[in-house]
């Protein structure tokens, strides 16, 4: 016979409160969700069955044991230190920030792996361009461990540069394999991280030097797909020449330039100069205006396009080698508007570019001049805006960032723009003073290390960061639009907060997760945690309520309550009901363990929602 379940048991279980996840977004995920959906024969048991894959696939999958593509020792390890979820936190730096409540802006302090991680779900598919001015690899030690808890002698070890003794390897720096593969380790996984948070339309750009170039080009092409490369942009960074080197004096870095999807881009247009303006004319008074000369050859071949053409003189003008840029019935038209014309005595054909129907110039990719700024001048530029000595080491200049914004964002005036390798602040400079120009509302997200600096005013770069943006903040900031000026600061810590261990955590030895919540972090240091685990923007507005003595996070207007209270009671259960939340956070530690609060709590909460149209969600931490 078979046995009936339970009653009591069955009303338990439909209101048992969902657990919520805490941890950060899984990376894999997504993609086995994508991969079923186009090949549902190739999940097996929620994972995938390379063979099925490749049997789907049929002709398109390479079998043999060579590819093309670039690899190194330790690529095994900087995929799975991509996929390997976060173990950290922001934390609220009130006292570091400026007008917290209404700013749209954020800079975080701490290791930017890790940070990128935290980011995922908050900012997954949302930014319209990243800049980054990674360490260029000059050999010298890293300061960015793949781990925030690591220390930098076991980064150093893991990475290749020491060995197991932790001695100093010394192959030659500027050559040996893993002089290039420890550089390679680090930047691979905050790429792929990064750009999984470019918007469909959204840049990613990257400053580097000669000595990475060609690797980072193909690491860039794997990542974001060859396809996908806008340009390369060559940065003339210094007018000063160097005597110390040995075949030639460095004069330029470069910025390389990829689209998360490069149909969905916009084309590039920067403003048009009296300069570029100079080759247009008007000799045959056309009513259009002032035109120039264009090419009338088609840029690729197709028979269709290759038929003469007869002047009015009578002359056969044979079709160029790829043919005409027209069919037939299109190049008569334009004959006839005046567009395309004949000369010299009939021989040849001229295409009309009118002035008028410019809509701004393609830029050039060598970026030479005043108007790009050098190291030199941003070095003065930071230290007359910090009223100090220089104390930044070969700063971008704002002319630079600027350019790359008016390429990327001048469409998208709300765009996010992130830097993760802040620096100085250049990129916060830029946006805040590109926004007071155009009257933009774009939003920045900076991430820096908190790297000492030999500076009592900045002791570290990350305070330098806050600096700078604040000091531009002081100068722009009545001029920005809806007033989206000043800053949340943030810093990267250790979670406070800890989903319930899963068996296998339990089982580890070295497992990280707290049993208890942190007792010295407050409400909004918790709440941020909850947050980034509900992908809430870093800025969303926030209301505190005092409700039943308990102190209440009401988030975007309702969508979200969050009660953080050690000691829940049924009043306040009740109370924080009735404001009718779309989802109802809790601590679970607040029932105290006592079942019988928790069982008429969430009874309530049921008959509650047996009147709702749309019913709360309840979740526990």
């Amino acid at each position: 016979m078979t046995d009936l379940p339970d009653p009591e048991e069955d009303r338990d279980a439909e209101i048992e409160p969902t657990r919520l996840d805490l941890r950060s977004a899984d990376v894999i995920e997504p993609r086995i969700d994508a991969l079923a959906k186009l090949f549902p024969e190739a999940i097996k048991d929620g994972k995938l069955d390379v063979d099925s894959m490749r049997a789907a696939l049929g002709d398109v999958a390479e079998q043999g044991p060579e590819r093309y593509g670039l690899t190194w020792p330790g690529k095994g390890d900087a995929i799975r230190m991509a996929q390997r979820r976060a173990e950290g936190t922001l934390v609220p730096m009130k006292d570091e920030s400026v007008e917290w409540d209404t700013t749209k802006n954020v800079i975080i302090e701490g290791e930017n792996l890790e940070v990128l991680k935290l980011l995922q779900r908050s900012y997954h598919g949302k930014v319209k361009l990243i800049y980054i001015d990674p360490p260029y690899n000059t050999g010298k030690d890293f300061v960015y461990p793949d781990n925030f808890r690591e220390p930098l002698e076991e980064y150093l070890r893991y990475s290749g540069q020491v060995g197991e003794n932790g001695g100093r390897l010394r192959a030659r720096a500027d050559t040996g394999g893993r002089y290039h593969s420890a550089w390679l380790s680090m930047i691979w996984p905050r790429l792929h991280l990064a750009r999984s948070l470019l918007a469909e339309d959204g840049v990613m750009v990257v400053s580097i030097d000669d000595r990475e170039e060609g690797r980072l080009i193909l690491l860039m092409d794997e990542i974001f797909g060859e396809e996908n490369a806008l340009g390369h942009i060559v940065w003339k960074h210094t007018e000063q020449s160097k005597n110390d080197e040995r075949f030639f004096s460095r004069h330029f870095n470069s910025l390389l330039l990829y689209a998360r999807n490069r149909d969905a881009l916009p084309p590039f247009r920067v403003a048009r100069t009296a300069s570029h303006d100079r080759a247009y004319g008007n000799p045959d008074n056309d009513p259009r205006g002032d035109w120039r000369s264009g090419d009338v050859r088609s840029p690729s071949s197709r028979p269709s396009l290759r038929y003469p053409v007869t002047s009015p003189e009578g002359i056969v003008i044979n079709p160029p080698a790829n043919g005409w840029r027209w069919s037939e019935n299109t190049l008569e038209d334009k004959v006839r508007s005046g567009e395309v014309v004949f000369r010299d005595q009939g021989t040849r054909l001229v295409r009309k570019i009118y002035l008028s129907e410019q809509q701004g110039r393609v830029p050039e990719n060598v970026w030479i001049g005043e108007g790009y700024g050098t190291t030199r001048s941003a070095t003065a530029a930071l230290s007359a805006l910090l009223g100090g000595e220089a104390v930044f080491d070969t700063p971008k200049p704002v002319q630079l960032m600027d350019r790359l914004l008016e390429l990327t964002t001048t469409a998208d005036e709300d765009a996010i723009v992130l830097d993760f390798f802040a620096g100085s602040g250049t990129m916060g400079e830029a946006v805040l003073r590109r926004n007071a120009a155009d009257g933009g509302r774009r939003h920045l997200v900076l991430v820096q290390l908190d790297e000492p600096l030999d500076d009592p005013a900045h002791p570290t770069i990350s305070a330098l960061t806050r600096a700078r943006v604040r000091a531009v903040d002081a100068d722009v900031g009545n001029t920005l639009a809806e007033r989206n000026a000043g800053f949340r600061a943030y810093r990267l810590d250790t979670a406070a907060l800890r989903s319930k261990p899963t068996i296998e955590e339990e089982q580890r030895a070295d497992r990280l997760f707290l049993d208890e919540i942190n007792p010295s972090r407050s409400d909004e240091d918790l709440l941020t945690e909850v947050l980034l685990a509900r992908g809430f923007d870093l800025t969303e507005q926030v209301t505190w309520r005092e409700v039943e003595g308990a102190s209440v996070a009401d988030v975007a207007d309702g969508a979200l309550l969050v009660c953080l209270t050690r000691e829940m009671t049924h009043e306040r259960f009740e109370a924080l009901v009735a404001f009718e939340p779309a989802q109802l956070i809790l601590l679970e530690a607040g029932f105290g363990g006592n079942d019988e609060v928790k069982v008429n709590a969430l009874q309530h909460l049921k008959t509650a929602n047996a009147h709702r149209q749309t019913p709360i969600e309840l979740l526990v931490v």
